[in-house]
This record gives C-alpha cells, structure tokens and sequence, in this order.
C-alpha cells in the first residue's frame, strides 16, 4: 500500500507542480498577467477572475512539462522506476506539459465554477480547491496512459492531502494569501 501511494504522488507531481507554479510567480512577467476570461462576465459575475492569468497558465504549463522531463532522465535510477505506474521514456516529453496544462484547465473549470456560486476568489470550497487540478490532470493524462479506478481514486486522495499540506506551507511562507 504504501508503494501504491508513493507511486501515486510521483505519478501527480507534474501536476502539483503545475497548480503551484502558477502561484509562486504572481508578481514576475507583468505583460502576461492578464485575465484568461479577459474581463469577460456572465450574469453580472467574472468567467473565472482576475486571478487566472495567461502567466500563470503559461509558466504552469511549461513547469508541469519541465517536471516530467526531469521524470523521464530519472527513470533509470532504480528507486525512480520503483516509483513509476509506466515506463517514463516511453512516453513523449511533451505529455508532462500537456498534464501541466490540465492541471491549470481543471483550476479554471473549478473557478468557473465558483464564480457561479458566487463564492470570491480565496474563499473556501472543501473539496474543490483541493482536487480540481488533480481531476483536470487526470483527464488530460488519461488520453495517453491506462489509469485505473484505483490509480485514480487514491491520485486524488494524495493530491488532496498534498495541496493541503502545500498551501498552508505557502501560507506561511507568505507566497499564498490563504491556506487553502
């Protein structure tokens, strides 16, 4: 069980990487900070926010891919395979950025959302904050690997677990404005 779980959050760490990119870069690359919605409402609210900018897509995406390549050279260090669902080298590079992006796809989903129930930017919604880039990834993932129930349903249960413990490390490392 516990190779299960490990395997689990190596399998998601493009992922993670991905959704907590975005956040860490909030105030480099200005001219890329725009709103991915453009300002665009509907019923009087935001498609997604503000906060859900190109730069965060972009560099999420990019180091969602960047993660997995660094998978990939790993692969043949025995503990790293011993960690792995599938054989890293037979998958092309660019899968990592593609779950990167579904990572940031699964986010914007959520928010759109949450702009729906008219909950602001930062505000709590247990589980979604906690899995949507976790179910996005997986969506995105799954168009390239076989993932079973099992690989599914304990990836989110890890990557809930992991973005908990995450935010409220960036929470007090002062790089998110909430813990969640």
């Amino acid at each position: 069980m516990v190779q299960f779980i490990l395997q689990c959050f190596w399998f998601i760490v493009p992922m993670g990487v991905a959704n907590v990119s975005a956040s860490v870069v909030k105030k480099q690359w200005q001219v890329l900070a725009r709103p991915v919605d453009g300002g665009r409402k509907l019923l009087g609210q935001p498609l997604f926010g503000e906060h859900k900018t190109w730069r965060g897509f972009l560099v999420g995406t990019l180091s969602g891919g960047g993660i997995f390549i660094l998978q990939q050279a790993v692969y043949a260090i025995p503990s790293f395979k011993y960690l792995s669902f599938f054989d890293y080298p037979d998958i092309p590079s660019y899968y990592g950025f593609v779950i990167g992006f579904g990572a940031l796809f699964g986010d914007l989903v959520r928010a759109f959302f949450k702009r729906r129930f008219r909950l602001a930017p930062g505000a709590r919604w247990l589980p979604f904050d906690q899995i949507d880039y976790i179910i996005g990834g997986l969506v995105f993932a799954s168009f390239y690997v076989q993932l079973s129930v099992q690989i599914v349903i304990m990836s989110i249960i890890v990557g809930f677990a992991v973005h908990v413990i995450a935010n409220h490390i960036g929470y007090y490392l002062k790089i998110k404005d909430t813990r969640w």
